[in-house]
């Protein structure tokens, strides 16, 4: 259901590796940061690739990589 959703373009999500790594390669998603989560698994934070990440999205990612100890992107 969460694939389904960041395929329709409805926003974005954390999803394993795994799970998305035909869409990842076919180039339908892309990962928004390379990012590991250690937790024993991988979480990519993913979107469709032909679309611009929105402002709320990217508030999104910058909370997320600030949660996970990383610098916030500032482009």
């Amino acid at each position: 259901m969460t694939l389904a959703g960041v395929q329709a373009g409805l926003g974005c999500a954390l999803m394993r590796e795994p799970l998305i790594a035909p869409y990842l390669e076919s180039g339908e998603l892309v990962k928004i940061f390379d990012l590991p989560i250690d937790d024993g698994r991988d979480y990519y934070l993913c979107t469709r690739a032909d679309s611009e990440m929105t402002e709320d999205g990217k508030l999104l990612q910058n909370w997320l990589r600030r949660a996970a100890g990383v610098e916030p992107l500032t482009a």
